[in-house]
């Protein structure tokens, strides 16, 4: 063993030896006098006629020359070098830099960059605002948000609002999805501080912008409502209702209700609360107040002879400045819906479709997307049997209810309404399935195969059970919310 080691040993030093020599060769042959140099320069250009020629009649280099001289011969290739380096050797082209003040998006017409950016979503818009100074202030002006608002409006709308009821998790409850099948996520709305963080806070939508209160938690003090823009993530801290300074909530018979929507002939968006005034009052009447974005100020009236002993704040709907809740009248015997004007304040009571039946059955009243219209599904759960009702106003301004289909469900699916999807079709569910229901063709398509993979509390549902979600059809929107 002890011998191994000395051989390696010995072939290591002898290796080194050599590389120094080497070294040291190199070293001597570079050092050279000016002059000696200058003539290893000029017998390096010489070579032979035989070479000359050989080099000449490569045809790499001149193509009209061919010739078999230069290919057998190792020296003419080697010759060869110092003319192919010179091509390697030339200046490179002068590359012209992209200009941003000189390039002609820059110098597009604001109408014309409108109408290209009005056409992509929010997330886009958004990261178009660091491109340029020019980009930047003309998004947030109030004539693009509006041109874009209207466009999402015209354009078929692909994206549903999933707002998981039942999970504590904060960061769970508000999803985004395509309104295609199996309904794939677009994004998951993330809460801004200090807005109201438990599954029992009121939220509706409309027109990209959502309204959140803890008006009805029971606990918080004082109440607020916030509008928020998910998107942006920009959020508005509402002036306090001036109906809890008028009244207070000790009254257990009193009851308040919240609405909100965009109305588009005033290019606005407007909340509306209304509550019952208290019985040493006057029990039939209702006081109303209506905030306005524009001016952020409220407005209040009343209207008295108002029979309503309860109005369901989990089914409200508001179309074109008008707001309707689901309720049921004084002594409690006809289920009614209570519409309010906020363009003209005046106050309607209309007779659900189904009259003193409503406490046999379930009522669910929906924004039907296509024209705007209310729909009102009721529906039996011990005859699997769901009927639509659509509410019309004739020309003599008198509402009516048309029937839009009546269908036995049978086995298939389970008659409760999830929500509605952007093209009006209802949403029903079976176990860990979503289906939507063709209002022309009367046929239940599937629209998600497993919604049980989105969450995690998924696991303990039960088959009695519905789904935890609120489903409606979702509008992007610009608008940028001050908090000022």
């Amino acid at each position: 063993m002890v011998s191994y080691w000395k051989r390696m040993l010995a072939i290591i030093s002898q290796r080194k030896k050599r590389s120094k020599s080497k070294q040291q060769r190199g070293q001597s042959s570079s050092r050279k006098s000016p002059k000696q140099q200058q003539q290893h320069r000029q017998s390096g250009r010489k070579s032979s006629p035989k070479q000359q020629q050989g080099c000449d009649s490569c045809p790499v280099l001149n193509k009209h020359q061919g010739g078999s001289n230069c290919a057998p011969q190792l020296s003419s290739r080697v010759d060869c070098a110092p003319q192919l380096s010179s091509r390697v050797d030339c200046a490179p082209p002068q590359l012209k830099y992209f200009n941003a003040n000189s390039s002609f998006i820059f110098n597009l017409s604001e109408d014309l960059l409108s109408e290209i950016l009005k056409r992509l979503p929010v997330k886009y818009i958004l990261r178009c605002r660091c491109v340029h100074k020019s980009w930047h202030s003309l998004i947030q002006t109030h004539s693009f948000i509006t041109l874009h608002l209207n466009h999402q409006k015209t354009r078929s709308p692909d994206l549903l609002l999933f707002r998981n009821c039942f999970d504590n998790q904060v960061d769970n409850q508000l999803t985004l999805r395509f309104d295609h099948v199996q309904s794939q996520q677009y994004c998951r709305i993330n809460y801004l501080p200090p807005l109201p963080k438990s599954m029992w806070m009121w939220l509706v939508h409309s027109y990209g912008l959502i309204c959140v209160s803890d008006m009805f938690n029971g606990i918080a003090r004082p109440k607020t409502i916030y509008l928020w823009n998910p998107l942006v993530e920009k959020y508005k801290t509402l002036p306090e209702s001036p109906l809890y300074a008028s009244f207070t909530f000790k009254r257990f018979t009193s009851w308040t209700a919240l609405a909100f929507g965009f109305v588009p002939q005033v290019d606005d968006y407007m909340v509306v609360h209304i509550r019952q005034a208290p019985c040493e009052l006057n029990p039939n009447t209702v006081v109303i107040a209506v905030y306005s974005l524009n001016t952020n100020s409220w407005k209040i009236t009343s209207h008295d002879n108002i029979f309503i002993s309860y109005v369901s704040n989990d089914q409200v709907v508001f179309v074109n400045g008008v707001a309707y809740w689901a309720g049921c009248n004084s002594d409690s015997t006809q289920g009614i819906i209570m519409c309010f004007d906020a363009k003209t304040n005046l106050m309607r009571e209309i007779p659900s479709p189904i009259g003193g039946e409503y406490r046999f059955h379930r009522a669910h009243l929906f924004l039907q997307p296509f024209g705007q219209s209310i729909s009102y599904f009721v529906d039996d759960e011990k005859l699997k049997h769901f009927d639509m009702w659509v509410l019309r106003e004739d020309s003599k301004n008198e509402f009516l209810w048309e029937k839009k289909m009546s269908v036995d469900l049978g086995d298939h699916f389970r008659e409760q309404v999830l929500g509605v999807r952007n093209n009006g079709e209802p949403i029903f569910f079976k176990l860990y399935k979503f289906i939507s229901y063709n209002l022309d063709s009367h046929e239940a398509n599937d629209f998600v195969d497993s919604w049980g993979t989105w969450d995690d509390f998924s696991s303990f549902y039960e088959e009695d059970f519905a789904p935890p979600y609120h489903i409606s059809p979702f509008v992007e929107s610009l608008v940028f919310l001050n908090n000022d």
